[in-house]
């Protein structure tokens, strides 16, 4: 598949289309029929400490998420041996959501998710904060298995395939918190 110039999402488009594997082996996909919402977030690589407290707060929300309808699907852009180690294997408890590894990007791509090495000096604003978090549960740097430019971006599907809502992040820690995904759904259901 060839890179493309692809634009940013917007609210109320419809989501591009895939057909992918998890890292259990099991078949993931979005098209205009999978009849519940989603959450597709993407993240850095697997040894990212910021993107492993991302995974480990949306692990701590996925609960509340179920309640509301809404499954969580995570790309990793790292090979599925990486994210078990670094993911998998560091976690207590384990995510109980789908992660998908895409060391290629095809799915990044698909989505218009960014690099930008600029937005690490947004990052810095809070770095001391989201290091501290991160070591006090030792997401420490394994290694670098991805691209380090890479900002994470989530998406907020409806069942007929609509996003409710975009989220490209401002910096490498940036991702939506509960309550925001929780108003979205409520914005778009009252509209």
């Amino acid at each position: 598949m060839s890179k493309q110039e692809v634009q940013k999402l917007k609210n109320r488009d419809k989501a591009p289309h895939f057909s992918v594997v998890d890292i259990n082996g099991e078949k993931v996909e979005i098209n205009k029929e999978n009849g519940q919402k989603i959450l597709l977030s993407f993240f850095r690589y697997s040894g990212c400490p910021w993107c492993n407290l991302a995974i480990y707060r949306l692990t701590q929300m996925a609960p509340d998420l179920e309640e509301q309808g809404v499954k969580v699907v995570c790309f990793v852009q790292s090979s599925r041996e990486d994210i078990v180690k670094n993911v998998i294997n560091r976690h207590d408890p384990t995510p109980p959501f789908t992660i998908v590894p895409d060391p290629d990007k095809v799915v990044y791509d698909l989505y218009a998710v960014e690099e930008n090495a600029l937005k690490y000096f947004t990052s810095l604003r809070k770095a001391p904060k989201w290091i501290y978090s991160s070591y006090k549960l030792h997401f420490k740097q394994p290694e670098v298995d991805g691209s380090v430019t890479l900002v994470p971006a989530q998406f907020l599907i409806d069942s007929d395939g609509t996003i409710i809502k975009v989220h490209y992040g401002t910096d490498y820690a940036d991702d939506m918190t509960y309550s925001e995904i929780k108003a979205a759904i409520v914005s778009y259901l009252s509209s």
